[in-house]
């Protein structure tokens, strides 16, 4: 606590807390709602929070300087049929499409698979991945070639693109998708746990942002325009994720509002 206290109040940017750890149990936990006297710190732009997990190879997870254009492969699943349930792909590919448009090169995915969407990275050699759907602890949902749904352990995943493009691997990773951080349990004969964002972290996507609300509004894309837009302006992921939860806090507060507005008026009307 005398740390954080000595950090922050000063001009500078809020310092940015590291919670690093091998055990995705620990990582998952909601370091967000950390609390010093009467206020949430990362709510109150006190610090900044990132989640880190050790790298499996040699090489640091540390970005280079941007020397290009921000380039993003953007896929969106949206499988028939699925028990979480629906999500319109016409409406979610228009406002991610309309979020982005300004900021980055954008190469969407059309048929929603991992096959469709590694080929684009292949071929694209995209700085990012946008996913936008649905998930399970450890796992991401596309859509097989009947349009069913697809479940892909992160493991899976990520074991193939690097049999498909090994020297292309994304540097940078936007999960919008549930259970992005929450752990899952592994088989019988291994230890531990595995939450996604942690194991893209772990194999060697440098950044990874997670947002783990519903992706069937429009909170979802607020957070989104407003990271790329950041971004875009060449300042840091950290500060366009300040940004984004800002914008997010205000944006549930509005529709709040507008949900005990609703309910007033079907009061009065009863």
């Amino acid at each position: 606590e005398r740390v954080i206290k000595d950090a922050t109040g000063h001009d500078d940017p809020p310092p940015m807390v590291t919670i690093e750890s091998d055990d995705d149990r620990i990582l998952s936990l909601p370091w967000e709602l950390l609390r010093m006297g009467d206020e949430f710190l990362v709510k109150e732009g006190r610090i900044d929070l990132v989640r880190s997990a050790k790298s499996r190879s040699n090489r640091p997870n540390v970005l280079s300087q941007p020397d290009e254009y921000m380039k993003m492969v953007v896929n969106v699943s949206a499988p028939e049929g699925n028990q979480i349930g629906p999500l319109n792909y016409e409406a979610e590919t228009y406002r991610i499409a309309k979020a982005l448009h300004d900021h980055t090169s954008i190469i969407f995915t059309e048929l929603g698979t991992a096959e469709e969407m590694i080929d684009k990275v292949v071929k694209n050699e995209p700085i990012g991945v946008h996913f936008s759907g649905h998930g399970a602890p450890g796992h991401l949902l596309f859509e097989d070639d009947e349009g069913r749904e697809d479940l892909k352990s992160i493991r899976e995943l990520l074991s193939d693109i690097r049999n498909e493009a090994p020297s292309k691997f994304p540097r940078f990773f936007y999960l919008a998708s549930c259970y992005g951080n929450t752990a899952a349990k592994l088989k019988d004969d291994e230890l531990g746990a595995i939450a996604t964002a942690a194991e893209l972290h772990r194999e060697g996507v440098v950044q990874v942002i997670g947002y783990y609300g519903p992706i069937v509004d429009e909170l979802s894309t607020m957070a989104e325009e407003a990271i790329y837009s950041e971004i875009a302006k060449g300042r840091p992921t950290r500060h366009g994720v300040r940004q984004a939860r800002m914008i997010l806090a205000k944006g549930e507060y509005d529709l709040l509002k507008g949900k005990h507005r609703l309910r007033g008026t079907a009061k009065e009307q009863a």
